[in-house]
């Protein structure tokens, strides 16, 4: 087992795959994180139908700690391929954040779309212009501010090497 796994473990983490019977639940969490969004066109039916296209990109961090024999979902990232790859709503719960879970579940779907053989190499992140915390996030996370207006625009390009490292392992 990865190191990384077991602190998530030790921690009282996991991390899996994203499945529809967790919409609800990450809808509830995206609408409840100051500085996320949901748009009118983002319903229970159009997510379930993006994690259908876009089987494993989409990644939730549970924790085991805060119900017995079913965890709650405590992070949770959307990501999408079509003509480019998106990163749409990260969210971690403010109980849970410092065990790194925003950063892992990122890695685990980015991981997975990086193995996708034609999937797009450069991932678009947007962020709302007054959602500093997402800006910092995303720029510690070696994404490159590409504009300002009322969405901040990042991009990652998957084959630079600081990337290709941990894409790879």
């Amino acid at each position: 087992m990865k190191s990384a796994n077991f602190d998530l473990l030790m921690n009282g983490f996991t991390i899996r795959s994203m499945v529809p019977d967790d919409i609800i639940e990450v809808k509830a969490l995206v609408a409840t994180t100051p500085g996320l969004a949901l748009w009118d066109w983002e319903t229970d039916e159009n997510l379930a139908r993006s994690l259908e296209r876009n089987p494993g990109l989409a990644q939730v961090a549970l924790d085991w700690k805060t119900r017995k024999g079913r965890p709650e979902i405590a992070g949770a990232v959307l990501i999408g391929e079509g003509h480019m790859s998106m990163i749409h709503h990260l969210a971690v719960k403010p109980e849970a954040r410092g065990h790194r879970l925003g950063t892992r579940i990122v890695r685990a779907g980015l991981k997975r779309l990086f193995q996708m053989e034609d999937a797009a190499r450069r991932v678009y992140i947007t962020t709302l212009r007054d959602n500093l915390g997402a800006q910092l996030f995303w720029s510690k996370f070696g994404a490159e501010k590409q504009a300002h207006g009322d969405l901040c625009l990042f991009t990652l390009n998957l084959n630079d090497e600081q990337h290709r490292i941990w894409l790879q392992d």
